[in-house]
């Protein structure tokens, strides 16, 4: 019992680390390790509460740099996403949409590193809608729903704080969403909330980490860095689903 106890504290505030860094990657994080001591299913329940709490704390550090038109098409797509993705958790097996992730994270994010955004133009707004549906799929079944809003966000010409609040933004207005739906569909239990409340003093010290990291470093050198998890964590969801 002692093990899983500081195997998920280890992890809580790595992932929370992460995100005060990148302004993403607490759920990929989270989801990818805490799947190995957990089910699936309790780890994505969850890590919806945790990932709401963790993206709050790290938003009120850029809360200034917030402009919620940069992700207007996100919010629009995600709400219709993200009721997909929670009944597929309730009723499919992952396996295949975490396959066919791992595969487009590995190949799209290894071309992104070889050949930089800053040598092409912008992606249209038009994208963030698709891709905002995206989102909320994978947000409501895998609790992944960052690597859409993070690949289009680093195709865009924001500063570091701008990307960083835009994800952080669209992660609060989600996860508030998923953990709404998982209360009216009584998947969220009192045992959860109480895993989650323990959970806040790690998160607090792993975002303050995080956040002091990310002052070091350009957007490029975070762009870069931010790249090479989605690969990890699409490496590490191609060898979950088989």
């Amino acid at each position: 019992m002692l093990f899983p106890l500081i195997a998920i504290i280890g992890i809580v505030f790595a992932a929370a680390s992460l995100q005060g860094f990148a302004g993403f990657g607490f759920s990929l994080l989270f989801m990818g390790c805490s799947s190995l001591i957990t089910s699936t299913t309790h780890a994505s329940i969850v890590g919806s509460l945790l990932g709401l709490m963790n993206a709050s704390i790290v938003l009120w550090n850029v809360r200034r740099s917030i402009d919620l038109g940069k992700i207007r098409a996100f919010f629009v797509g995600g709400a219709f996403g993200l009721p997909l993705g929670v009944w597929g958790l309730a009723s499919l097996e992952s396996r295949w949409l975490a396959l066919g992730l791992g595969i487009v994270l590995v190949l799209f994010c290894s071309y992104s590193l070889i050949n930089p955004p800053k040598s092409r133009k912008p992606w249209p707004t038009f994208w963030g809608y698709p891709m905002g549906v995206s989102s909320g799929i994978l947000g409501g079944a895998l609790n992944t729903a960052g690597p859409p809003l993070v690949i289009y966000s680093y195709y865009q010409p924001w500063d570091k704080d701008s990307i960083k609040a835009s994800l952080l933004t669209f992660f609060v207005v989600m996860s508030l969403y998923k953990v709404l739906l998982l209360f009216a569909t009584r998947l969220m239990t009192q045992q959860i909330l109480f895993e989650a409340a323990a959970a806040l003093p790690v998160q607090l010290l792993g975002a303050t980490a995080g956040i002091r990291m990310s002052h070091r470093c350009s957007k490029e050198q975070i762009r870069r860095i931010a790249f090479l998890i989605l690969i990890g964590l699409g490496v590490l969801l191609l060898i979950q689903g088989k």
